[in-house]
Formats: structure tokens, C-alpha cells, sequence
């Protein structure tokens, strides 16, 4: 069994769903799950593998890592779990998220797709590809695929109980407590912890919950096509001759 499982995915794929799906795989299996606060940041993540995580050689303990880097294949003790969007839905959430506008986020697509195209050739025992809308509309299936992946036993109450717990509602409910928390220290003029917010500018800034690395926004109400009423007709006719053919080969509507 290996100790480090990587979460590898570009950004808006559901990495933070599978980051703690995964984590609670590893913990309901007795594992005691490194890090136990999030770090905010790849670097951190890279740091925590090359201290401890690639040369663990004690069975009972696990490290899941989150990036949002690709990796190379063969990394040492290692499994990598990855997913794919349909890049125009990744486009609107990053649009979304980020605060940023259409040609910054069209150019996340772009890397996007290569992202997973470099994926495709690795191992399937080394590697495991997620689609996105199967965490949204199917999540005890994805949860039972992870757990064979990583070679945990899982049953179907227990994908049950993981989905519940991980759930667009409760994750909802979590950022709405940081948020206020946030907010709470915020307004009395306290100096919040450094792993408790993400900073962007002194108006522009996040809540971080340190036990999962959800932070403000990050589960949105938005459905798997809804850029099709938020994109506009000129945006998807930029979109589609980049992206025609990914669709395709990945089996996505044209």
C-alpha cells in the first residue's frame, strides 16, 4: 500500500472534494492521516512529501497532499489522483472564484486541457482520472472508485455517510462559519492567524478553514452546463474551435 496520495488537478475540478474524501477514506480506515492542518500552498504540500511522506515506513500512516501542479510519473511511494472538466464550466467557476474575467480564465482552460492530456498516459495503477460531473451527480460511486484506488475498504454506508459529510450543503454551511469567524476578528480589529485567511490584497481576501482547506466561495449553487446561460455567444464561439476536440476525445457534449 502506498503512504502518499497526491490530489493533482488544475483548479475548479473538485480538487478539495477529493483532497478530503480522500483523507477521510484514510482516517476511517484507522490511518492517521497527515498533515493535520491544511497548508495553503503546492510549495508546502512538495515540502511535507520530501520530509516525511516518500520515505514512510510505517504502514499505519498516510499522507494525502493536494496540488495543483501535474507530477511525474514513478514518484516514490506515491498514487495520484486526478480529474477533468468540461472546460467551459471550468471557465465560469474560475471566473467566479478567482474574480478575475473571461481571458484570464480561458487561458486556465488551455492549460487545463493539457493537463489532462499529459494524464492520459500514465499507469492505471499509479494514476486514477475523476470526471467532475460524476462528483456532482454521483459522489458514493466516486467515493467507492477512490477507496479500491487507494486500497481501503468501503461500504456503501459508509460512501454514504463520507458524501453526507462532504456534501454541497455542509460544505456551504462550513465556509458560511469561517466566513463569519473571519469576519467576527475582522471587525474587532484583531490580527487573524495567517493559516486562517488567504490574502490577496487588504480588501481582497478569504476564510480558511485549516481542518479541510475549504475556503469562502468555494462550493458555489452552479450546476455542471450552466455556462450555458453565463457565458455569452461571443465567449463560446472563442471557447469551442480551442476546445472542440477535447470534448471529443474526453466525451464531452460539442
Amino acid at each position: 500500500m502506498k503512504s502518499v496520495i497526491w490530489i493533482s488537478t488544475p483548479p475548479r475540478t473538485g480538487s478539495m472534494w477529493t483532497f478530503n474524501v480522500t483523507r477521510e477514506l484514510k482516517r476511517r480506515a484507522g490511518r492517521d492521516v497527515e498533515p493535520k492542518e491544511v497548508p495553503q500552498t503546492d510549495g508546502e504540500m512538495f515540502k511535507l512529501a520530501v520530509k516525511s511522506g516518500f520515505e514512510n515506513t510505517c504502514e499505519n500512516r498516510a499522507w494525502v497532499l493536494k496540488v495543483h501542479k501535474a507530477l511525474k510519473t514513478g514518484l516514490p511511494n506515491s498514487k495520484v489522483i486526478t480529474a477533468h472538466r468540461d472546460p467551459r464550466d471550468a471557465t465560469v467557476s474560475f471566473m467566479n472564484f478567482m474574480n478575475v474575467g473571461f481571458d484570464r480564465a480561458k487561458s486556465q482552460a488551455i492549460n487545463f486541457m493539457k493537463y489532462t492530456e499529459l494524464y492520459e498516459n500514465y499507469d492505471d495503477d499509479y494514476l486514477l482520472m475523476l470526471k467532475y460531473a460524476d462528483i456532482e451527480n454521483s459522489p458514493q460511486e466516486v467515493i467507492q472508485k477512490i477507496a479500491s484506488f487507494i486500497e481501503e475498504d468501503c461500504s456503501d454506508e459508509l460512501a454514504a455517510a463520507i458524501a453526507d459529510e462532504f456534501s454541497r450543503s455542509k460544505v456551504q454551511a462550513l465556509t458560511r462559519k469561517t466566513d463569519e469567524t473571519l469576519g467576527a476578528k475582522l471587525r474587532d480589529g484583531s490580527e487573524p492567524k495567517p493559516e486562517e485567511i488567504v490574502r490577496f490584497s487588504d480588501t481582497n481576501y478569504r476564510s480558511f478553514d485549516v481542518k479541510t482547506g475549504f475556503q469562502t466561495d468555494h462550493v458555489s449553487g452552479r450546476k455542471t452546463g450552466d455556462w450555458r446561460t453565463i457565458l455569452t455567444k461571443a465567449q463560446q464561439e472563442e471557447l469551442m474551435p480551442i476546445i472542440h476536440d477535447w470534448l471529443i476525445r474526453y466525451g464531452y457534449e460539442v
